[in-house]
């Protein structure tokens, strides 16, 4: 039962790391154009902690 429970979670965490670098390279398409405003959401910053906890 353990270990299909972290099998689960680990899925949920590779799921939410290919969402985190898809915001990445969006982030970096997309940088240009947020230069001048220089606003980041918060949504990337929660993502970018995300991937810092899991490292791949």
């Amino acid at each position: 039962v353990i270990k299909n429970i972290t099998k689960n979670i680990q899925k949920n965490i590779d799921k939410i790391r290919t969402i985190g670098i898809n915001y990445q390279k969006y982030i970096i398409k997309t940088m240009y154009h947020n230069k001048k405003t220089g606003k980041h959401s918060e949504i990337i910053c929660f993502l970018r902690m995300l991937l810092k906890n899991y490292p791949s």
